[in-house]
Parts: C-alpha cells; sequence; structure tokens
C-alpha cells in the first residue's frame, strides 16, 4: 500500500478595499501577503515539498499558492489552475483530488473557505474554522488518489500563522 499526502492551505487574507472589484480579482492585503510568505518558509523548512501545486483561479488563491511554489523552488508556471476549487462546494475539492495522477505521492490545494475548513473538518471528524493561510497537512495510507476520499487520514497536521508550530490532530 502507497501513502499520500495531501497538504490543504486556505488562501491568505485578502482585501476588500474596492468593493467594485470581482470576487476572483481580489488581491490579498498586507496581512496576506505577510502570512503568505511565513507559512510558505515554515514549510519549506520542514522539508515538505509537494509535487503537484493545484490552485483555485482567484487572484488571492494563485497569489497564496505563487509564495509557497517559491518558497518551494518553483515557479508560478508549475502551479495548476482549477475551477474545481472556485466555490464549488466539498465536492468540487474532492473531484480535483480524484483526478491527480497516481505516480504523484504529495500534492498541495490552496483554496477558500468554507471548502477548505469543511473538507478537512470531515477528514478529522470535527468542525473547523480554519484560519486564512492555514496549512493542513494529511497523510492517507492508500495507493491511488481515487481511494483518498473514502480513507481516514493517518497523520494529521495543522499550523496557522498565529501557532508557531504543527499540531498533531487526535
Amino acid at each position: 500500500m502507497g501513502k499520500r499526502i495531501l497538504t490543504l492551505v486556505r488562501h491568505a487574507k485578502s482585501s476588500r478595499k474596492d468593493p467594485a472589484l470581482h470576487d476572483r480579482a481580489r488581491p490579498l492585503n498586507k496581512r496576506g501577503h505577510r502570512n503568505a510568505a511565513e507559512m510558505a518558509q515554515r514549510l519549506a523548512q520542514k522539508k515538505h515539498h509537494p509535487e503537484l501545486l493545484i490552485s483555485s483561479p482567484a487572484l488571492r488563491a494563485r497569489s497564496t499558492a505563487e509564495y509557497f511554489a517559491h518558497e518551494l523552488g518553483l515557479g508560478s508556471c508549475d502551479i495548476h489552475l482549477d475551477e474545481g476549487l472556485y466555490f464549488c462546494g466539498v465536492s468540487g475539492v474532492l473531484k480535483v483530488i480524484r483526478k491527480l495522477p497516481d505516480d504523484c505521492r504529495s500534492a498541495l490545494i490552496c483554496g477558500h473557505n468554507p471548502d477548505m475548513s469543511l473538507l478537512a473538518g470531515r477528514w478529522l471528524n470535527r468542525e473547523l474554522a480554519l484560519p486564512t493561510c492555514s496549512v493542513v497537512r494529511l497523510r492517507f495510507d492508500c495507493s491511488s488518489w481515487n481511494e483518498v476520499p473514502l480513507h481516514t487520514p493517518a497523520l494529521k497536521l495543522l499550523e496557522s500563522p498565529k501557532h508557531n508550530a504543527m499540531h498533531l490532530l487526535a
């Protein structure tokens, strides 16, 4: 049996300064840029290097994913944008996960709430309200990404900008 490592990232804090701006075009605010850079650095320091980065096409999610790509030694062109991560619900995120190639062992998905909190909460058997730029790492003992939604993760870690360490979740 193989292992699949899934990292879920809720995008960093976005700006709502311009109410005329379309939702997809909302940028990160100052705190969002600071938190995204910090969380990406933390992940890179722990040697957690996903093979694939997938992001919602919304600017705030793409910008967050770019910080992670940079810290992990990847470029913006290495981020795969997927419409299934833009407010398509948990089922949309699960579709994205199911279609990941099986030769890939680890992936990072950058998306939105409530989808990220609901999905992580489902696997962790608890209600979660992930703060912006939270990182949830899950290890699934299965040989295919298609099987991931049916499994309980064997390893569950959560880190957010306000907490300086990854917390092992029971």
